[in-house]
């Protein structure tokens, strides 16, 4: 048996795709938001030092929306069938198709949605903190600022 001697940590991180209308309008508009106080000076350098294209946003997003796609309609399935029935209904291949495709339509509207929330938007980055290290600004200020477009929450 091993035993663990070192740090042991139960932290959540969030990753935020946030936009702007060009790189030269990301420190004014930072300026103009109510919750980034104190963080403006790190928040500003994370956000030009992560600088993603509008294909990367695009890739990023179905990717992560998946897994949250899929969990949300495990539960929608284990509330109509039960728990234990679902795991024995979807064994079945027609089954695990048809909760596929519920995953990918669901995965899809998000998808276009989050498409027309980024198109006049030339200057995105994604940034990533951590509640171990970084807890207001994972919990408290990226969330309400204007310039966040997406929140992904990695518990």
């Amino acid at each position: 048996m091993r035993i663990r001697t070192d740090y042991v940590t139960n932290s959540s991180s969030s990753s935020f795709i946030v936009g702007f209308k060009s790189k030269d309008d990301v420190k004014e508009q930072l300026g103009n938001e109510l919750y980034i106080g104190r963080n403006f000076d790190r928040v500003l350098k994370d956000i030009l030092k992560n600088h993603i294209s509008k294909d990367e946003a695009l890739h990023i997003f179905k990717d992560e929306m998946y897994w949250d796609a899929r969990f949300i309609i495990e539960r929608e399935y284990e509330r109509k069938l039960g728990w234990r029935e679902f795991y024995n209904w979807i064994e079945a291949p027609e089954n695990k198709t048809a909760f596929e495709n519920a995953v990918k339509e669901r995965v899809n509207v998000w998808f276009s949605e989050f498409k027309q929330k980024i198109e006049g938007l030339e200057y995105l980055s994604l940034v990533e903190y951590s509640d171990h290290v970084d807890g207001d600004l994972e919990h408290e200020v990226m969330p309400r600022l204007d310039c966040t477009i997406q929140r992904f929450s990695h518990h």
